[in-house]
Formats: C-alpha cells, structure tokens, sequence
C-alpha cells in the first residue's frame, strides 16, 4: 500500500513492491505524461541550492522529457530543460557513449595508483575508504570533467564528502540556522564550481574549444561542453543556476558510485575463498590478449565474468540507496491498484526494494543468505540450476533472468 510522507520541503507517495515498481517505471517507458520534474524540483532547489527564479523557470516545463513535446505545449526548443537534460544524459552516460568516459576514468585510476609508488613491500595507511574516496573521486572528476577543476579546486574532494555528509539535513529542509555546518558546506562546492564556470566561460573564445570531439584535457568531456552550451541558451538558467547543475552532477556521478568501489573492494578482501576467486578472474582475463596499455588485464573481459558482475549488483543491492522521484503534470497516474493525482511526487526508495524478501533470493535452508548481507553469488544463474540467480525461489525463470540484467 502506498504512503503518503510529508516533509517541509513537500509531500510525497512512497511506492514499494515489485509490481506496484514496475508498473511505475512501464509508466515512464511507454508513456508521455511521466517526467523527472520532481526530482529537479526536489534536488536543485533543496539539495543544490538553486535560485528561486531558476527553480520557477524549471517548474514551468510541462513539455516532457521526450522528443515530441506534450500536446498544447509552448515551450520554446532551447527551454526544454527536463527533455535536454534527459537526452544528453542518455547520449553520453549510456551505451556506446559511455564508452570513451570508462575508459578515461579506467586510466586516470590506473596512472594514479601506479603514480603511488607503493611498492612490493606491504606498508600500513590508516584508512581505506579515504584512500578510496580520494582516488577514485579525482579520477572521475578529471574523466567527466578536465583536469583544470581540480586544479583550480584543489580541495574539491574533501569539500564535496563534506557537503555529501549534509545532504539528508538540506534534503529534509533544515534551516540554515540549524545545520549550518550543512550549508557551509554547500556554499564552499557551489564556490568552486563557479570558480571552474568563470575559467570556463574565458576558454570558451579559445581556438582549441572545438578542437577535441569527445574530451578535452582541460575543459572536459563534451557532456561538460554541451551543457555549458545547452544551460547558456536557456532563458531562466545564470550563472548560479548552472552552478547548481553542474555540483549535482558532480556529486551524484561519485556519491554512490565511489562508495560502491570502497564496499566492493572491501567485501572481497575480507574473504580469503573470494579474494582467491576474484584473482583468478584477473588472472584469466590477463590471457585475453586486448589488454590496454595502461591496463595489465582485459577490462571487459574481467568485468563481464559472471562472479564478478555478480559482486557488482550485490554491493549495489546492499550497500546503495537513492530515491527515485517521479510525477505528471497532466493526467492521473495508475500504478497497481492505486490512481496518483497528477502533479503528485511519486517516490520509490531503493533500499526498502533491495531488502524485500518476497522478492530476492536468500539462499537456502541448509546454507542461509540473509538480505542484510554480502553474499557474492546472489546475482549469478548456474545452468540446469534452478534455485540459483538473485530471485527467490517460485518465481519463473524470465523473472528471475530480468533481475538478473537489472
């Protein structure tokens, strides 16, 4: 049954079960009223800071986020803020056109670790989430967006834990006389974002701005690029509207992500039959014979082995959570059993999905997986095996492969 959470910020309808989920999302697939709205509406203007007129501005796109506006719409083409940002997120940060960023961020990690020196004798470091936080950040940030960023900002990293610590205070909407600590927090990202902006916005007259189709060292990826030109041609986004663009992005192309690479690589150390699993995939796709230079082993192909696409969904299931908001602007939404008057925030929280047990497998009798924790194989379908795969036990075999893939 759905409910209904009221917050200072708004109201909303938490939806959970399987079903009732994926009635929402084939609402979003095969429909045109479904938009995202609610979460830049929620996000920008809470979370990020947004200017009340820039949150207006966004608030009056009632076109849609798909190509054809929705009927009777007059919202100019540069306007479109929720279809631009929908379609140039689907462009570069899916499929083939993810491609060149994996491999940008793959790289950086690679040259930065090797950059430490560590050597072949065993040393202590007192933390290893910092240790990964702090790589793993700056090497996405440099793959998405230049090195100059981090050159300008060179505290950037720990600002931006710092501000992700305080995004359940500002998402709540605690005052600033409140949560202060949250708020400084906020102003000292935005600071740096705008501090990029205005080397951005001075580079922009320079003859190699075009020069590179895919990524420029400095200015970033042409995901970075176009934004820039996409948000500059927009009547109700300025410069400090774009700041908050442009920190959400950075914050949520890291906050699950780098945390998920920390828990992973965590998980596997600390079982010796699962490290030893894990080596040997390294091991075997070392055999492949496409190794990048800067790479000893064949991404791909260790990253596709079933094991370890397996520990991947796992730590996602378990260790991240986020909030998917949805809403419609012009007609009654039916989601199950359940009619959503339009323009009400739709809510699904992923961690109550990842611990539903009428859902996910939990192992055995004889040899138990409770949800609340790792279990490397939860993901992978032995074949002829029919309990096997991350589904419980009584739903069919498409089901349980389509989990599988999600």
């Amino acid at each position: 049954m759905p409910v209904r959470l009221r917050f200072p910020v708004a109201d909303m309808y938490l939806v959970s079960g399987a079903e009732n989920i994926v009635s929402m999302f084939g609402q979003s697939q095969n429909k045109t009223h479904m938009t995202t709205k609610a979460y830049w509406n929620f996000g920008l203007s809470k979370m990020l800071g947004m200017p009340k007129s820039a949150q207006d501005f966004l608030a009056a796109d009632e076109s849609g986020l798909h190509r054809k506006p929705y009927p009777g719409s007059n919202i100019k083409p540069e306007n479109r803020y929720d279809y631009l940002v929908h379609s140039s997120s689907l462009r570069f940060l899916t499929g083939p056109g993810l491609n060149p960023l994996t491999d940008r961020f793959t790289k950086n990690l690679t040259q930065d670790l090797l950059g430490l020196n560590i050597g072949s004798e065993w040393i202590v470091m007192p933390d290893l989430a910092s240790f990964v936080r702090l790589h793993v950040f700056q090497a996405s940030v440099r793959a998405m967006f230049g090195h100059q960023i981090l050159l300008l900002n060179p505290e950037l990293a720990s600002e931006l834990w710092e501000f992700h610590d305080g995004i359940p205070h500002l998402a709540t909407g605690w005052p600033r006389w409140l949560r202060p600590s949250a708020y400084r927090a906020r102003d000292k990202c935005l600071a740096s974002v705008r501090n990029w902006h205005d080397w951005l916005r001075r580079q922009q007259a320079s003859p190699t701005w075009n020069d590179y189709e895919v990524y420029h060292p400095l200015f970033g990826s042409d995901l970075v690029r176009k934004r820039q030109e996409m948000y500059s041609k927009m009547d109700g986004i300025d410069a400090d509207a774009m700041a908050s663009q442009d920190l959400g992005m950075i914050w949520a192309a890291n906050a699950n992500a780098v945390l998920a690479a920390f828990w992973s690589i965590y998980d596997v150390i600390r079982s010796p039959l699962l490290l030893c699993q894990v080596r040997e995939a390294l091991v075997h796709s070392q055999a492949q014979g496409t190794n990048p230079p800067y790479l000893p082993f064949d991404g791909p192909a260790f990253c596709s082995t079933p094991l370890i696409e397996s520990i991947y969904a796992e730590t996602l299931r378990l260790r991240s959570s986020g909030l998917i908001l949805r809403s419609s602007d012009h007609v009654d939404l039916d989601i199950g059993a359940w009619r959503f008057p339009r323009g009400q925030v739709i809510a699904v929280f992923g961690y109550t999905a990842h611990q539903d047990e009428t859902v996910w497998s939990t192992g055995s009798k004889e040899n138990p997986h409770p949800l609340n924790q790792f279990w490397a194989e939860r993901f992978v379908i032995y074949p002829g095996d029919s309990s096997s795969g991350p589904l419980r036990q009584g739903r069919t075999q498409r089901e349980r492969s389509r989990g599988n893939s999600e």
